[in-house]
């Protein structure tokens, strides 16, 4: 069989010409009336289309707030994550949580009911730090509405008038409270240590404490003892922790295996430790190491709850 090439001097004439689109058609053109054989190499799952992904309808409605003065954006990472492992997450929203303002409290129970509404089944709230808080708010409303609460370094068991010598966050929590016509002095008022609440809270509440945590005293972050709750330690600080490999892989078992499953190594390796691991950097003050210990069925002060 005879092949026939492109001729020589039309090569060289080309060579010789500035190349532009019209020269760049002619030189295709050229190649096809004589034949010269095209060689492509190709990988055939280039020219394959990839399968059409199998679609799963997602699950475990979850609302994630972030941390007081965050954005939305924080906590995009964790959403995501959960989104990828079928796990139907959202944000409340992309403003800056302001804490409980006047405005703000009204807009969040109006964001959760509606997310509750559309979801048809109980939510589960993740908060991070002051997010964990407002979580536990909504969980002591809507007790009904929730299915579990996930705190990632909240310090559930501060009182408001603990915040000062137990976080970094002294100052800003004074102007919360001088700043009565902009924020919601009834929740306020009612803002006491998780451990200290009557009656306990019939809902899960899943704590994931930052063993070198700067921000807020990680002693503080503990879950209250009981049957329902759990206290989970990651090797990592005050911001890391809302994001870090090991709380997004232990959230994705716990969704699929229940609050309660022991993890695997593989999970294990990735940076949850033992208790021995937390350190107090708020050691000069009361680190309310002891109040966070005792079992909620043995206080006997009766504070009101949020209702």
């Amino acid at each position: 069989m005879t092949t026939n090439f492109l001729p020589t001097s039309h090569l060289s004439n080309l060579r010789n010409r500035k190349i532009t689109a019209g020269n760049a058609i002619t030189l295709c053109l050229a190649m096809v009336s004589t034949s010269i054989p095209l060689v492509v190499k190709t990988k055939t799952h280039f020219d394959l289309k990839p399968a059409p992904r199998k679609t799963r309808k997602l699950q475990n409605p979850t609302l994630i707030i972030p941390g007081i003065t965050d954005l939305g954006k924080k906590v995009v990472p964790l959403r995501n994550h959960l989104k990828d492992n079928f796990i139907a997450a959202h944000i409340w929203g992309s403003k800056r949580n302001n804490g409980p303002t006047r405005n703000g409290v009204p807009k969040l129970k109006n964001v959760f009911n509606k997310f509750y509404e559309s979801s048809g089944e109980p939510v589960v709230l993740i908060g991070h730090s002051f997010g964990g808080l407002m979580s536990l708010f909504l969980a002591r409303l809507y007790p009904e509405k929730v299915k579990a609460v996930i705190l990632l370094a909240s310090p559930c068991q501060l009182g408001f008038n603990d915040i000062a010598t137990n976080t970094g966050f002294g100052n800003l929590f004074k102007f919360i409270q001088a700043g009565k016509k902009l924020f919601d002095q009834d929740v306020l008022r009612n803002w006491v240590g998780e451990q200290d609440r009557i009656p306990v809270l019939d809902v899960p509440i899943i704590s994931f404490v930052s063993c070198d945590d700067k921000n807020v005293n990680g002693f503080s972050c503990e879950a209250p003892i009981g049957p329902l709750n759990r206290t989970i330690y990651i090797n990592t600080n005050h911001s890391g922790v809302k994001n870090h490999p090991a709380t997004k892989a232990a959230l994705v078992f716990l969704y699929k295996n229940g609050w309660y499953a022991e993890f695997p190594d593989e999970i294990i390796k990735l940076g949850i430790v033992d208790r021995s691991h937390l350190v107090n950097h708020f050691a000069k003050t009361d680190p309310v190491i002891q109040i966070a210990q005792y079992p909620p069925q043995l206080v006997t002060e009766r504070v009101l709850s949020i209702a």
